[in-house]
């Protein structure tokens, strides 16, 4: 497995193509090349172990070949190699030699290869090239060979061939794209241009073989190709091949290749075209090939190899004239002065040799630049592929050059001095600026410039012109300052004195200074001294002085009176040794009172106007006195005893406790909470503390529960008040659990405080005896929605006494029940504490009565409502004016005739006097009209239907209404939107319609229905 992964790098070789020439040559159509002396050999899809034979082009006048090759793949950028390839699509410059006769381009293939994983490996691929025109051609290409891996973990590789003889369109770049499945940058590893065309400018004729397929795998690769004949040893032979995946860090970089007998060494591109300058010899029918990569453990793949030859006696060829070159050359004269140069520029052809080369930068350039020191002549000649296309020829004059010379060169001068500028040599003088000058074309001005000032000087004749420049510096008169200036110091002291302003100082009087010739000397003088100091910059110099006063030296005492004292005691310090006094307190006479707080330092300052020295003196605190007091039992219950002790820091002290206790201890006993203090007396000071004796309090328990139980009934009691707890039954929780109750009971706890301080308490839960209930009456059967009253009677025992009745939830001892009508138990819990149930059950009466039936009628009919009941003694009716009794007095059965919609309400009564009501509805349907329409209409006879002998339609309930008449031609004569007017034989304009048949059309809407009728009526009149 190899350690990286790249693909190869294919350099393209272009082609400028003039003509797709199709003029015959020597008996040859050059666009039927293919059919005549080409043969075309497609590949397998599988040719992995060897290279077969494709095309062939055998003895055609003027056949040549170029190729183009380029590196694809990406993958070997992530192993830092500088063989990375330009990724997808990948554009190729073709640039052709203009010299050659590129008259018609036989072929043009294009080969590429890679590597697949599994989803790589469908063909066809799809090529796209986009030409220098921006012409875009699409191609579809088969496989020319797969095989296996290049030992990187691929799947396998693949080998692609495509005929792109179409696309080519001269020199330019080309910018191909492949696509496909599994086609990517990391998978292509390169892609080459083979290029076959035919120069008819020369006298040979060429031939061309190319083997190409796939094999893949490593060491040494080496075969025999067939299928040619030579008809007579070559003038000139190349053999080539493509390689991919040669890596670069094999074998630092080499391979040795040998085809057709002939070795070549060629650095590992990744993707290799090998081409070989060899030969062949009359009637050679086979060439060996073989590849190695100069490690047998590298992978790599064979893609193609070739055979070129060229003859000039198998065939006889007449070659064609070469057009003339034209040939351009600037300038065609020029004038520089010496020293000087020119550019020289030549175009139109390839190449160009210069004579002579003296004086040029270059001699077979197209652009030399020419220095030359005497009037020279050049003759240039252009060359296009060795051939000679034209000459020419340019002159350069040269003028003399002065070189004038100035003194002093570059002067300075300090700020308002001058200078003189002398000129040697040269001739014609002109100087600029003419700023500060006395003359301006003198060969000696006088320059006064103020500030640093650049003069050029002109001088020449002829049109050459030397020129040179001089800089006059002018320096500003420097100003020089001393830090600090005029001080007072105190004899035996020293102070660095600085001075600033120029470049270089002298100092003198130098006996007392450190140095006398730096700009910061220490100076120690022993008496009153006064400096000279000279400053200079570029020789221009300034002067200033700087005094020194020298005084006597000082040396202060401090006497205090004492050294320790009290804190806030005070004490006198007394000054001596100065003329003036100046404490660190602030004041400023020789001697001061304090009272220091704490342990301080005091500074004394003396002065007597020229020198001034300082001295301390401190004053001690003697230290207070403290201590501390502990504590036996801080805590403690009431009458308990605690002792009380308090402790010095070693000072000498003495003691007293606000309970009038001298010693260093006491023991109390106290019943309350107490807070004792002691006072430490020291020295200076003296000091208290106090400790807190705290007494706490017995517990106080309160003991919570219900003091009275019915019988069998438990109970729980609650104790607080305490930090522990022991019942009487040894539980130690905060509660307890009675048990059922059967006789009055006491309970006891013992409750102890967080010091185990204990008392005792108890709790005494009592016995209640739950009440008796008699009966509730009455107990009885009702008529259903009649009220009745329950009551609780007979109730005894110990009370007050609470009553509850489910359902209905009265809280007294009887029940009002509004509404009987089902059988319900009704429960009374009467209670004192201890609950007694009682259960009554009511049973109402309701009657079992049926009355029938709802129903709908039409307007004006009659109906029958039945009204039965097996214990009906009587039956009334509430709207008895619109019914009739058809069997009185009962009454259960009664005829009715509603005008409209009507509920009828009976009441039947049982023999129990229970009453039931039921309510029957009778809805009646009244229809929207009745278009009862007759045939024939008289308007001046009225007949069965001819109500005031009009058109009479009986309607009802209509909502929208449209009748329209026409006559027997179809014509409208008559319309009404009214439902209430009635056609009487007129036209809408009044006049009489005559006798005959009419036909109407109505249409109508009634309750959210629609209807229409038409048909035919005959009026006659």
């Amino acid at each position: 497995m190899k350690k990286f992964y790249f693909v190869s790098i294919l350099l393209i070789a272009a082609v400028k193509l003039y003509s797709q020439c199709v003029d015959c040559h020597n008996g040859i159509n050059y666009s039927q090349l293919n059919n005549k002396n080409l043969a075309a050999h497609p590949r397998p899809a599988d040719s992995s172990g060897g290279l077969a034979k494709s095309y062939y082009f055998q003895n055609i006048c003027g056949l040549n070949w170029q190729q183009s090759s380029i590196l694809v793949e990406t993958r070997s950028q992530q192993y830092n190699f500088n063989a990375n390839g330009t990724g997808l699509p990948a554009p190729i410059p073709m640039t052709f030699d203009t010299c050659k006769n590129i008259d018609s381009v036989v072929k043009a293939l294009l080969y590429f290869n890679g590597s697949y994983f599994t989803p790589y490996a469908a063909n066809p691929a799809s090529v796209s090239i986009t030409n220098p025109s921006a012409q875009v051609f699409s191609y579809s290409a088969d496989s020319i060979g797969t095989g296996p891996s290049k030992c990187w973990g691929e799947t396998g590789t693949i080998a692609y061939r495509v005929d792109v003889t179409n696309c080519i369109k001269g020199g330019g770049s080309y910018l191909v794209n492949l696509s496909g499945t599994g086609i990517t940058a990391q998978a292509i590893d390169g892609i080459t241009f083979v290029i076959v065309y035919v120069d008819k400018s020369v006298k040979y004729s060429g031939s061309l073989i190319l083997w190409d397929g796939l094999w893949t795998g490593g060491g040494v690769k080496s075969q025999t190709f067939t299928g040619f004949n030579v008809c007579e040893a070559s003038s000139s032979a190349q053999a080539f091949g493509i390689f991919a995946d040669m890596q670069i860090n094999v074998n630092a970089g080499i391979n040795d290749e040998t085809f057709n007998g002939s070795t070549g060494e060629f650095s590992n591109l990744f993707y290799n075209f090998c081409t070989v300058t060899t030969s062949v010899t009359t009637g050679q029918t086979s060439t060996t090939y073989s590849a190695y990569t100069n490690n047998g453990g590298d992978c790599y793949s064979w893609v193609l190899s070739g055979l070129y030859w060229q003859n000039t006696n198998c065939v006889t060829c007449h070659p064609s004239a070469v057009a003339s070159k034209t040939m351009s050359i600037s300038p065609k004269r020029d004038t520089i002065c010496q020293g000087d140069s020119v550019q020289l520029t030549a175009t139109g052809c390839n190449s160009y040799i210069w004579i002579p080369a003296t004086g040029l930068s270059c001699s077979n350039c197209p652009n030399p630049k020419a220095s030359p020191n005497a009037n020279t002549t050049y003759s240039v000649t252009g060359y296009s592929s060795n051939c000679t296309f034209a000459q020419d020829t340019v002159q350069i004059v040269v003028g003399p050059k002065t070189n004038p010379v100035i003194t002093p060169q570059n002067p300075g001068i300090c700020l308002g001095n001058k200078v003189q500028l002398n000129v040697t040599g040269g001739i014609n003088y002109a100087w600029k600026p003419a700023t500060a000058l006395t003359c301006t074309n003198c060969a000696n001005p006088v320059a006064s410039p103020t500030t640093t000032t650049t003069y050029t000087l002109f001088s020449g004749s002829n049109g050459c012109r030397d020129s040179i420049t001089v800089t006059v510096s002018v320096t500003p008169t420097p100003t020089v300052t001393i830090t600090p200036p005029n001080i007072k110091l105190c004899r035996g002291n020293s102070i660095q004195l600085n001075a600033t302003g120029a470049s270089n100082f002298t100092w003198s009087p130098s006996n007392s200074l450190s140095c006398n010739n730096c700009s910061s000397p220490v100076a120690s003088p022993t008496v009153t001294t006064t400096y000279t100091i000279i400053g200079s910059t570029f020789g221009c110099n300034d002067t200033i002085t700087d005094k020194i006063l020298v005084g006597p030296p000082l040396a202060p005492v401090i006497t205090p009176a004492v050294d320790t004292v009290c804190q806030g005691s005070p004490t006198q310090l007394v000054g001596s040794g100065g003329g003036t006094y100046r404490w660190s307190t602030k004041q400023a006479s020789d001697s001061i009172i304090v009272a220091p707080q704490a342990t301080t330092t005091y500074t004394l300052t003396v002065s007597n106007g020229v020198c001034s020295d300082s001295t301390t003196a401190t004053i001690y605190i003697k230290p207070k006195v403290f201590g501390s007091v502990s504590i036996q039992d801080s805590i403690i219950c009431p009458s308990m005893t605690s002792q009380l002790t308090i402790q010095t820091n070693g000072q000498p002290a003495t003691y007293k406790w606000s309970n009038g206790a001298t010693s260093s201890s006491i023991i109390v006993h106290d019943t309350v909470t107490t807070t004792y203090t002691a006072t430490l007396y020291g020295i200076c000071d003296s000091v208290q503390y106090s400790k807190t004796v705290v007494v706490v309090p017995l517990p106080k328990p309160v003991i919570t529960g219900t003091p009275w139980k019915c019988r069998g009934v438990k109970d729980t009691l609650f104790v607080t008040g305490g930090a522990s707890y022991k019942w009487s039954n040894g539980r130690t929780t905060t509660a307890y659990f009675t048990g059922g109750i059967a006789k009055d009971s006491t309970i006891y706890v013992t409750v102890k405080n967080s010091l185990g301080c204990a008392v005792v308490d108890s709790f005494t839960v009592d016995l209640r005896v739950a009440p008796t209930v008699g009966n509730i009456t009455p107990s009885l059967i009702a008529c259903a929605g009649i009220p009745v009253t329950l009551k609780a009677s007979s109730v005894s025992g110990q009370g007050p006494f609470t009553y509850t009745w489910e359902p209905g939830g009265a809280t007294t001892d009887s029940i009002n029940i509004l509404n009987p009508d089902s059988s319900t138990s009704y429960t009374v819990t009467v209670s004192n504490g201890c609950k007694t149930n009682r259960v009554v059950t009511v049973t109402p009466n309701n009657p079992n009565m049926i009355a029938c039936c709802n129903q709908t009628l039409l307007i004006e009919h009659d109906t029958t409502i039945l009204f039965a009941g097996p214990d009906t003694l009587k039956y009334q009716w509430l709207n008895a004016n619109e019914v009739t009794c058809l069997n009185p007095p009962l009454c259960d059965s009664v005829k009715v005739t509603p005008k409209v919609t009507t509920t009828y309400t009976v009441i039947g009564t049982d023999r129990l006097g229970c009453e039931s009501v039921q309510l029957i509805t009778v809805v009646i349907d009244v229809p929207c009209f009745n278009l009862t329409i007759p045939n024939v209409i008289t308007p001046n006879y009225p007949g069965p239907y001819g109500k005031d002998n009009v058109l009479y339609i009986k309607t009802e309930n209509i909502d929208a209404w449209t009748m329209t008449i026409f006559d027997r031609w179809g014509k409208e004569i008559y319309t009404s939107n009214n439902q209430y007017q009635y056609w009487n034989g007129n036209t809408e304009s009044g006049d009489k319609a005559l006798d005959g048949v009419y036909y109407y059309v109505i249409d109508a809407t009634c309750q959210s229905k629609t209807y229409k009728q038409e048909g035919f009526i005959q009026l006659i009149r």
